[in-house]
């Protein structure tokens, strides 16, 4: 990985991770494209770093409160806090189980641009017809461990490229009536424990693997997924006050259009 890779990798898992248009299949479409060669999972592990310290920056005070539930559930104490880590817990755990046993067992990586142009369009489709739903929760109302679980289900359908693991979760959460802010907040504080647990298998296929690892330019796409992953979530939130998935809808279908008009003509 050089320099100008590095940038460019970091940030697109800044800005990606953090709209429902799948950084995976960016990350993994972009290399085919600009004939890169694969960075491996070494690359993966500071990429995710850098998008969940960003999450830990901007939702803080979330996760300082879910840090607060995660004592109350261990001592038993009766909170909103402990309810809405539980929920959290709740939802992870599909998820911790599909992907534990695809990165275990079944570690491949599907780079097909047709399947990821396909994918971007269809789950882009099912996103926009699930936030034309109206919003049947109160705002303030906690999500409860049968509907964090119900999301978590939606979540495992990210291990599909193309699919984005924030797009699935907002699809869940806006069938089950939520509103958009509560929908995006839920499904990124939803990433932490997923997104931890596989950056720590990662960590140790590459600590056993025993390759070289280009440290300053892997550095550098975490400081720089980081810094854009901040700004994402800060424009997406604010954006969110007023306004639809839409723009987001529309740009999957662009980009699944480009890619399938590049598998054609290539």
């Amino acid at each position: 990985m050089d320099i100008l890779q590095a940038i460019i990798t970091g940030a697109i898992q800044g800005i990606t991770e953090f709209v429902p248009v799948s950084s995976s299949a960016h990350l993994a479409g972009l290399p085919l494209i600009m004939k890169w060669s694969d960075p491996g999972h070494a690359a993966d592990v500071f990429l995710h770093f850098g998008s969940l310290f960003a999450v830990f920056v901007v939702f803080w005070k979330e996760v300082a409160l879910i840090l607060k539930g995660a004592l109350h559930i261990v001592t038993r104490q009766a909170s909103d806090q402990r309810t809405y880590a539980l929920s959290l817990l709740v939802a992870s755990i599909p998820t911790i189980v599909v992907f534990g046993i695809i990165e275990i067992f079944f570690p491949l990586r599907i780079n097909s641009l047709l399947f990821i142009a396909s994918n971007s369009i269809l789950f882009g489709a099912l996103l926009w017809l699930a936030d034309r739903q109206p919003i049947k929760q109160p705002t303030d109302k906690q999500v409860s461990c049968k509907d964090a679980l119900i999301v978590g289900f939606f979540q495992t359908f990210s291990i599909i490229p193309g699919a984005s693991r924030l797009g699935t979760c907002l699809t869940g959460m806006r069938i089950l009536g939520y509103d958009r802010i509560t929908s995006f907040r839920f499904s990124v504080l939803m990433s932490i424990i997923p997104v931890a647990g596989a950056v720590f298998i990662k960590t140790l296929k590459v600590l056993f693997s025993f390759v070289y690892l280009s440290l300053d330019e892997m550095m550098l796409s975490c400081l720089v997924a980081f810094v854009l992953g901040m700004l994402t979530l800060k424009i997406v939130l604010a954006w969110l006050k007023n306004g639809s998935f839409l723009p987001f809808v529309l740009y999957r279908i662009c980009l699944g259009t480009a890619l399938i008009g590049f598998c054609l003509l290539a």
